[in-house]
């Protein structure tokens, strides 16, 4: 089965460029650790490989965390994902996908 994961656009870029290495989500969601995609909204995929998932809460992410989701810094974060999901509060649980991209245009 295809594990796929939505991304947007802007977000997709990131990875592309190497300043994404999480993707973080609302809630308690449960992934197979291995091969998956991001569906990128113009249909595009990029391959990626979950390497970890963790479920804290939004009051537990660190400016780690943001720097790796491609923020400048945990308030950038959470403003971030509060935009995407309004009811959030700081003792809301979230999903962090740690991935690696894995190109299939890579050639040695």
């Amino acid at each position: 089965m295809k594990i796929e994961i939505a991304l947007s656009s802007a977000m997709g870029d990131l990875v592309k460029i190497g300043d994404k290495e999480i993707t973080i989500r609302e809630g308690k969601r449960d992934y197979p650790l291995g091969p998956a995609v991001f569906t990128i909204e113009d249909g595009s995929e990029l391959s990626i490989n979950i390497t970890s998932v963790d479920h804290i809460t939004v009051n537990q992410l660190t400016y780690l965390d943001a720097i790796a989701d491609g923020f400048e810094n945990a308030a950038d974060l959470r403003k971030g994902l509060l935009h995407l999901y309004p009811d959030l509060t700081p003792s809301s649980e979230v999903t962090v996908i740690y991935f690696i991209y894995t190109p299939s245009d890579l050639t040695f």
